[in-house]
């Protein structure tokens, strides 16, 4: 009840009308008002999403996986002003359902996708010359700023650039068989940082 009372006093203050010269309050409205029926009130359901809906006959999952594709075989991420609305149009499809197919099948953002296989790209470039320079290094993976480049290394990788080269150099000059993989975290791993 005190909370009704709140209400009309602020009501009042706030809505107070002249009628014929005098005030009229919220109370007098409300008086004057008829009286509101008993209505059913539907409970509110919430709906789960299915990611999976339908899009001019494809998936969200398919989607997803010819997206990984471009990514895998085409190597798309090394321009480094690739845009959600480039991807689209390389699927032949919406910018929304793209970034849907990104987000709720990879459970990852596009900038982040982006990111990690440029890192995941960066590894192998180094793997294949080691006398590159870091401007290099990082125009060869598809980043257009150190800043961005050893900001997104260090965070898939755990290391800087210039600790993870010595540490790689380390390891090749001791003979061991490494790969980009034993250094580069899954992409799906970085979420729970």
């Amino acid at each position: 009840m005190k909370v009704i009372r709140k209400t009309r006093t602020i009501f009042d203050r706030l809505f107070s009308t002249k009628k014929n010269g005098e005030s009229v309050s919220a109370d007098r409205i409300v008086e004057e008002t008829e009286p509101i029926q008993n209505h059913e009130v539907k409970p509110y359901e919430i709906r789960e999403r299915n990611a999976l809906f339908l899009y001019e006959g494809n998936s969200l999952a398919d989607i997803a996986e010819r997206l990984l594709e471009l990514y895998e075989n085409e190597k798309i991420f090394l321009n480094p002003k690739l845009r959600l609305s480039d991807l689209s149009k390389r699927l032949s499809t919406n910018r929304n359902y793209v970034s849907r197919a990104i987000n709720s099948c990879l459970q990852i953002n596009f900038s982040h996708l982006s990111n990690y296989y440029r890192v995941r790209e960066a590894c192998l470039v180094f793997f294949n010359d080691h006398d590159i320079d870091l401007r290099q290094w990082m125009k060869l993976s598809g980043f257009c700023s150190k800043s961005s480049f050893r900001g997104c290394f260090s965070f898939y990788t755990g290391f800087s650039p210039a600790k993870w080269q010595r540490e790689v150099l380390q390891r090749l000059s001791r003979k061991e068989d490494i790969s980009a993989d034993d250094y580069i975290r899954d992409f799906r791993s970085t979420l729970n940082r």
